[in-house]
Order: structure tokens, then C-alpha cells, then sequence
């Protein structure tokens, strides 16, 4: 089996981006001017036989960044994680941050992870 929430967060490290589970940061312990964070929103079972063959991930991935042109390095990150399976839903669309300083734009990705 894989590890898919390991492999999300490994392919973004791999990138020189730090990545956070949602919400486990607080304001005054972001120092860098872009990371990413995520949420897993829930993992669907496919059974054939009453066995498990495959299971559907389904993330949501954030990018935020100081640098109002960071539609680009979100793009670029979506079609690094395109690289190792993650498949996204759509375009994405903004995020708001806690933080003033941050813009993030948002994207919910998909892993099929077949047993």
C-alpha cells in the first residue's frame, strides 16, 4: 500500500516548499513567504468479493504566498504532484488566510491507489 498522505507531503518537501496539515499553524509561526497545506477530505473504499481493491484520496491543497504572482509557482506545484499520480479537480479558486500578508489559491486532488 502506499502512503499517500506521505507521498503528497514528500513530493512538495522534495520542492523546497514546507507543507502543514490545515489548520495546525498559528499566525505568529509563519516565517516563510510561501508553503502549502493540506486536508484530507475523505478516503473512498472500492470492495469487489467483499475485499477492498482500491481506495479514492481525495485532498485539498493550498498554496500561500506574500508574492501577489504566485499563480504561476501554484500551477507549477499542481503539475509536479500531476507527475506522481494526484489528479486535480479543476482549476482551483482562492483561499483566504488567517494572515494578512498571504493570497492562496486552493485546489482539492485526487489519488487512486489500487490495493
Amino acid at each position: 500500500m502506499v502512503d499517500v498522505e506521505k507521498l503528497l507531503c514528500d513530493t512538495i518537501e522534495k520542492l523546497n516548499f514546507n507543507i502543514y496539515v490545515q489548520g495546525s499553524l498559528n499566525e505568529e509561526e509563519i516565517e516563510e513567504k510561501e508553503f502549502c497545506t493540506y486536508w484530507l477530505e475523505q478516503i473512498e473504499e472500492q470492495h469487489k468479493d467483499n475485499t477492498a481493491v482500491m481506495a479514492r484520496w481525495l485532498f485539498d491543497f493550498n498554496f500561500y504566498s506574500t508574492n501577489l504572482n504566485y499563480g504561476s509557482t501554484f500551477d507549477y506545484l499542481v503539475q509536479e504532484l500531476k507527475k506522481v499520480g494526484f489528479v486535480p479537480v479543476g482549476r482551483g479558486g482562492s483561499v483566504v488566510s488567517d494572515n494578512k500578508r498571504f493570497k492562496g489559491r486552493s485546489v482539492q486532488i485526487r489519488y487512486k491507489e489500487i490495493y
